[in-house]
């Protein structure tokens, strides 16, 4: 299973899309629970902006690990794309709680922050910009929203 998931992300990367699907379908068929491959089918879904497709997929990965960081941020950021902001935020939540020292957390921290912002929750919104800054200061996008809070007088000085 391993063998066809790694060849599927080889022909992924040149381009041959439908011969990385097969190679994942090959890979589900040896190892029905892969989280990994699951995952690389939602990716492919993303591509295509097919985001309920991704986010079905996503759940997938889930069922077969509940544990997995890059399935919860990513499940996140599809939902944040259908405007499921509740759901986003859970699914951001949750890839804070399994993996809070990942390299890319200060992402998630931020796109939790842009849930946040869209269902009108401005200060657990800056919480996250702030929380994204801390981890990478120079992250331009968290800055630029938390000085708009600002601007827009949600936030204290």
């Amino acid at each position: 299973a391993a063998a066809h998931w790694h060849l599927g992300l080889t022909l992924e990367v040149l381009g041959d899309f439908a011969g990385a699907v097969a190679e994942y379908h090959k890979a589900l068929e040896i190892r029905p629970n892969y989280a990994e491959v699951y995952t690389s089918l939602a990716m492919l879904r993303m591509k295509d902006q097919d985001y309920p497709g991704a986010i079905d997929l996503f759940q997938h990965a889930l069922t077969g690990n509940p544990r997995y960081f890059e399935a919860y941020a990513n499940l996140g950021v599809a939902y944040n794309s259908t405007a499921q902001y509740r759901e986003g935020a859970t699914a951001f939540a949750q890839a804070i709680e399994v993996d809070p020292k990942n390299p890319s957390i200060y992402l998630v921290h931020y796109s939790l922050g842009l849930s946040y912002w869209h269902l009108n929750l401005f200060g657990p919104a800056a919480q996250e910009f702030s929380k994204s800054l801390e981890l990478k200061p120079d992250y331009a996008p968290a800055q630029e929203l938390l000085a708009r809070l600002r601007s827009m007088g949600k936030l204290a000085r």
